[in-house]
């Protein structure tokens, strides 16, 4: 059997073709009314869902010349050899129905959040019959599968897996969502890699929830469900017995309520009740037990929040040389050197930071995820001066807070984002070919220059959110000329405005970094400083 692709009519519009809820989605800013093959080349299904199929793809402005040529001496072959892959979920338009506002939700979740430890979305298409939602490309396999892989899973393993979970769902809280549908099988790994990243997936059921607000509709997947779900009236403190569940299996290997009866599950998970002093624990510290139980402890109001697990002694127990509490002394360098650019630029890193592979920026996120040890997902003017000190950088109060007014989106805090924006290696920005990825993020149509509806449309689809006056603010600093436009040159001189030590163009030079792996030990590193 080949690949299940839509065959090319499906994508083609009639001129007056209904279109079915073109404004009934999103905001049609961040929508792309276009046939996503102009943009994407579908490789192979990797997935199948309700309502629709889930595909791996490659952005065709990031396949080399080279490669092109070679496909054409593959019999017909259209396996891309390279360039930047990506998830497209592709969704059936007439099977949503009443599901339409819980997709809507979905997309309206994604959009906002940002951390390294929840799937990324890049861009959202549609056609007559489907909507393509473009996402980042986790190629590792979910949580449950690893769980059954492992013949056994280490404490310290355990707690590296349930500090980046509970780190994305103090995230989620702090942003009143609840997720509702937490389970192995909704993390993914990134990579078949040693040190690759989880992400949380799958917010079909997610909700925008305030503390305190009660939900009413039972859903989720029955073991992992809290009990209070069932009953019909719960909070968000629901994710936290989630997560129990899943640390419960990550340390004995099985899930507590589980069991081969839908029936005889739904009493147990209704009944609540957890033994963590039988065989299966003997060799599982006093701390973790302690852990699990304030999790899946059945009353929600006493049950532990994520915030105030995430400081749990259990997670104090890690040695000093774990990714948690690195940050080397090159990125703060880069954080500190930074200077004031433009929207434009800004957005140009955003585009960048899309076409790297996870190699390219594992130090920077080790960094972030040390700086953020409490586990918001930002990180504050504190824990970064601190860092500063610690690593002996006088730094003065009006720096740190030149760096927070440029790269703060909220008051007091830098989220994920920012701080790769902040941090990236600038080496990047003489690289030729990914400049010039970037640059077709603009440039969809491939016309050479960027008018000014093309620029205003780009910017608002990757989100941007400007009045008339901002955005005419954004035209003068970049001093765009509308009877020329704006072309691949003016980008580059944008990009490359800094200034940097002994920095020479270069094109594809990679910096080694060293890997960190939450599956193999971790060693420490002398130019690193410890955030506790």
């Amino acid at each position: 059997m080949g690949v299940c692709c839509p065959s090319e009519h499906q994508f083609r519009l009639p001129i007056n073709a209904p279109i079915i809820f073109k404004s009934d989605i999103m905001d049609g800013n961040f929508i792309i009314f276009d046939n996503i093959r102009n943009h994407y080349e579908f490789i192979k299904v990797i997935g199948h869902g309700k309502f629709g199929t889930v595909r791996e793809a490659v952005k065709l402005n990031t396949i080399k010349k080279e490669s092109l040529s070679r496909q054409n001496t593959l019999l017909g072959s259209r396996r891309f050899l390279d360039g930047k892959k990506f998830a497209v979920k592709s969704i059936t338009k007439k099977k949503l129905g009443k599901d339409l506002a819980m997709l809507r939700r979905e997309l309206e979740i994604l959009r906002q959040v940002d951390h390294p430890n929840i799937i990324k979305v890049y861009e959202i298409y549609e056609d007559q019959m489907y909507l393509h939602i473009v996402t980042e490309l986790c190629t590792g396999g979910d949580l449950f599968e690893y769980i059954i892989k492992q013949d056994y899973i280490s404490e310290e393993e355990a707690r590296i897996i349930m500090k980046k979970l509970l780190s994305a769902v103090n995230y989620l809280h702090a942003l009143n969502i609840c997720h509702r549908d937490l389970k192995p099988e909704n993390f993914l790994f990134s990579s078949q890699d040693e040190d690759a990243e989880l992400k949380i997936l799958d917010f079909g059921v997610s909700l925008f929830v305030e503390p305190g607000e009660q939900m009413k509709t039972m859903v989720g997947t029955l073991s992992y469900v809290a009990p209070e779900v069932l009953s019909g009236q719960y909070g968000r403190e629901c994710d936290i017995w989630s997560l129990g569940v899943i640390l419960y299996q990550l340390l004995t290997g099985r899930n507590p309520f589980a069991s081969e009866s839908k029936d005889f599950t739904l009493r147990k998970v209704m009944k609540g009740e957890v033994n963590l002093n039988n065989d299966e624990w003997i060799y599982v510290s006093p701390q973790s037990r302690h852990l699990v139980a304030g999790m899946l402890q059945k009353n929600p109001i006493l049950r532990i929040d994520a915030a105030t697990a995430l400081q749990h002694e259990w997670f104090h127990m890690e040695c000093d040389s774990t990714q948690s509490n690195a940050v080397s002394r090159d990125v703060l360098v880069r954080i500190r050197k930074q200077q004031n650019h433009s929207k434009l630029w800004i957005e140009g890193m955003k585009a960048i930071l899309r076409y790297l592979s996870a190699d390219k920026i594992r130090e920077l996120k080790t960094a972030f995820v040390a700086l953020d040890a409490a586990g918001t997902g930002y990180i504050t003017y504190a824990k970064l001066e601190e860092a500063m000190n610690k690593c002996g950088m006088e730094i003065r109060n009006e720096e740190i807070t030149s760096i927070f007014h440029k790269y703060g989106k909220e008051a007091g805090k830098i989220n994920y984002t920012s701080f790769l924006i902040a941090t990236l290696d600038r080496k990047y920005l003489m690289n030729e070919e990914l400049m010039w990825d970037a640059y077709r993020d603009f440039d969809p149509e491939n016309k050479g220059v960027i008018y000014l509806d093309t620029l205003k449309q780009a910017l608002m689809k990757f989100g941007c959110e400007f009045t008339e006056e901002e955005f005419s603010s954004l035209l003068a600093e970049i001093k765009f000329d509308s009877a020329k436009g704006f072309s691949f040159e003016d980008f580059k001189k944008i990009m490359q405005n800094f200034e940097e030590d002994n920095l020479t163009p270069r094109v594809g030079v990679d910096t080694p970094v060293r890997r960190l792996s939450h599956r193999s030990s971790i060693e420490s590193c002398a130019s690193r400083v410890s955030i506790n």
